[in-house]
């Protein structure tokens, strides 16, 4: 269910069609293995990434214009896409990666 490029990360449980943790993140937050975190994802429940290490998250939605763009057009080209189900996307990148093709 979790894309295996995001197991390091921590993950939290959000309110039903909102982008609100459903609870305290800071102390309940779950790894990508997690029964609860799992449970949740059958039901119809939504997540956020907590990224860890030196991942990051570009939040696009239009990711073609991305493409326009050298700097993240370079960043990207061997990332990987997960959409959102809304016709949105995130494009989980590393910062390392975004420091080698800025400089």
């Amino acid at each position: 269910m979790i894309p295996p490029q995001l197991h390091g990360c921590r993950f939290i449980l959000l309110k039903p069609k909102r982008k609100e943790p459903l609870e305290y993140w800071k102390e309940q937050n779950y790894a990508h293995d997690s029964p609860r975190l799992l449970q949740h994802i059958r039901q119809g429940g939504n997540y956020g990434v907590m990224v860890t290490g030196d991942l990051c998250v570009l939040d696009a939605d239009n990711v073609p214009a991305l493409y326009d763009e050298p700097f993240f057009s370079d960043l990207i080209e061997n990332s990987f896409m997960v959409s959102t189900g809304r016709h949105r996307y995130r494009e989980p990148t590393s910062i390392s990666d975004a420091r080698t093709c800025h400089q």
